[in-house]
């Protein structure tokens, strides 16, 4: 038999070793790394649909309620010239103008009062909206428009759709006298879906639709408007717990799909709407796909360098190892330090290089990896916390939070007007303003204040504040708030103003959940915005049925 070298020997069994360990180490973190990522993508489709959910849901319930308030004024009635009921009904058609119509009929379904005088003196006593309406408070689900298809305009030239909401009059006898009614136009379905996805919905190919309580297509792809998904979304298997699933759709594409039910808001139970997020698997697994190849390239590194390191072992280079352990330790802690005397020894050398280029890597990977977390939680626009970056921070600040002696203060706040600026001087001045604003807040907030935005005009802040002194503490605060933000905004030829809403929650006396104290401080702020805007409300138990 044929001898070989020592060397030879154990450069073969330790390489035989090495690719025997590393497959089998790049199997394992791959199968688990893979399931993990695809679990945490699919997550956060899932998250995204419960936050439109969350938006739409909202939204209705906030229309639903403009519409009971209306409904307490005695006077429509007791009007009976509707003069006074049709100056009411304008006005709410003017503040809010998702309300394509509204409208108050007599008792025999006439209408007697309406935003703009549309359907005046017509008979919806035959109309789903009159004759639920007549029975009790009703939200009917999305519908093309009939009666009003060919009297509202229609800029886009598509057919109008809309959910209707109606509910009975009775006069101090309980006598039935005619139902209020209105068609929320369903356009601003797509404006909350665009306002919570524009910043990753294009980029990532991402798709959101509204599904019915029997599965159609109420929004998404036009392809898809109307379409029955009953047997799409029986591929769900909504039995167990996970809301997301890797499902073929009649497109013969595969997609992985976040979905939820929507579970209504408030007193508002919702019409049984899903809320579905899809995204194609080939860009939802991109990261899948990345994952392996590193583990390919870096098993192809690793084996490299134990191959070297097998040859350097091989000739019992035992004090030139020990150095170059050290150097490398030095190296890892961020030091630079220089390499040790290699003694002319050319397996060495590369071992030295290799070593010294692998924690250059390491180090400018730390880097990127800091980067790619500052980008996850701060707003791109303003440079401020974004909802991520703001909840991260208060639940670290809670954690250190002495309960005995301070309390953690959160105020919602959201510009009054803005809306009216983007659309009268575009987009690109909404943006300057919003930088303008978080400029202003950022100086009018402490140091140890935690700010951001959350999206569109909204944004947040966090402060400590002594026990049961809150009030006192946040009042002057929120005053100087909604000063500088009153305060003019110069912009080329035009000089631009806005207001400020602000509504205040308190953890943990308000709640000991801080996800419920930011709900809080939000009911707070729709407080202040319906009772005059450009004001500040603290919360309190009974300020939602206000």
């Amino acid at each position: 038999m044929k001898s070989e070298k020592l060397q030879t020997k154990i450069n073969k069994y330790f390489t035989i070793f090495t690719i025997c360990i590393i497959t089998t180490l790049s199997v394992i973190i791959g199968l688990c790394s893979s399931y993990k990522l695809q679990a945490e993508t699919g997550e956060n489709l899932a998250d995204t649909a419960r936050q439109i959910s969350m938006q739409l849901d909202q939204f209705m319930w906030n229309h639903y309620h403009q519409l009971d308030l209306l409904k307490a004024a005695d006077v429509l009635v007791t009007d009976d010239s509707y003069q006074i009921t049709s100056t009411l009904i304008n006005q709410l058609h003017d503040s809010f103008p998702s309300f394509s119509w509204v409208g108050v009929t007599d008792a025999d379904g006439i209408v007697k009062a309406s935003s703009g005088d549309i359907l005046l003196d017509s008979d919806i006593s035959e109309r789903p909206v009159f004759i639920q309406g007549a029975k009790g408070d009703f939200i009917g689900d999305v519908h093309e428009a009939l009666l009003l298809s060919d009297l509202l305009p229609n800029p886009a030239n598509e057919p109008l759709r809309f959910v209707d909401i109606s509910s009975p009059l009775y006069d101090q006898n309980g006598d039935f006298k005619g139902v209020l009614a209105a068609h929320l136009n369903w356009d601003w379905a797509q404006e909350r879906v665009s306002m919570t996805t524009e910043s990753f919905r294009d980029s990532q190919k991402m798709e959101v639709l509204v599904l019915s309580k029997d599965h159609d297509v109420l929004l998404g792809p036009k392809k898809l408007i109307g379409a029955s998904l009953v047997q799409t979304m029986a591929k769900t298997d909504q039995d167990n717990n996970r809301q997301w699933a890797s499902i073929t759709w009649p497109d013969d594409q595969t997609y992985l799909t976040g979905f939820t039910a929507s579970t209504g808001y408030d007193d508002y139970d919702g019409l049984g709407w899903t809320i579905v997020v899809r995204q194609p698997v080939e860009i939802a697994y991109n990261n899948i796909v990345q994952l392996v190849l590193l583990l390919i390239a870096s098993g192809g590194v690793l084996l490299l360098l134990f191959m070297m390191l097998s040859s350097i072992i091989s000739k019992k280079l035992t004090e030139p190892l020990n150095r170059l352990s050290e150097v490398a330790t030095l190296l890892k802690s961020g030091r630079k330090v220089p390499m040790p005397d290699s003694n002319g020894i050319c397996e060495l050398e590369n071992l030295e290089s290799a070593l010294s280029n692998l924690f250059s890597d390491l180090n400018i990977t730390d880097a990127a990896l800091s980067e790619m977390k500052t980008i996850a939680t701060t707003d791109p626009l303003t440079g401020l916390k974004n909802r991520l970056g703001f909840e991260n921070s208060i639940n670290q600040c809670s954690k250190t939070l002495d309960p005995l002696s301070h309390s953690l203060a959160i105020l919602y706040l959201d510009l009054d007007g803005f809306k009216i600026v983007n659309d009268r001087y575009g987009h690109d001045i909404g943006d300057k303003l919003l930088i303008e604003i978080s400029s202003r807040l950022t100086t009018a907030a402490r140091s140890n204040e935690i700010l951001s935005r959350i999206g569109g005009d909204e944004f947040l802040l966090a402060l400590i504040v002594p026990v049961g002194a809150a009030v006192s503490v946040i009042e002057p605060i929120a005053r100087h708030i909604i000063e500088a933000v009153n305060r003019p905004f110069p912009c080329e030829t035009h000089e631009i103003q806005v207001g400020c809403s602000i509504g205040c929650a308190v953890y943990p006396e308000d709640s000991t959940e801080l996800q419920t104290v930011i709900k809080y401080a939000d009911k707070a702020l729709y407080y202040s915005k319906y009772h005059g805007k450009n004001r500040f409300t603290m919360y309190s138990s009974g300020i939602s049925s206000r």
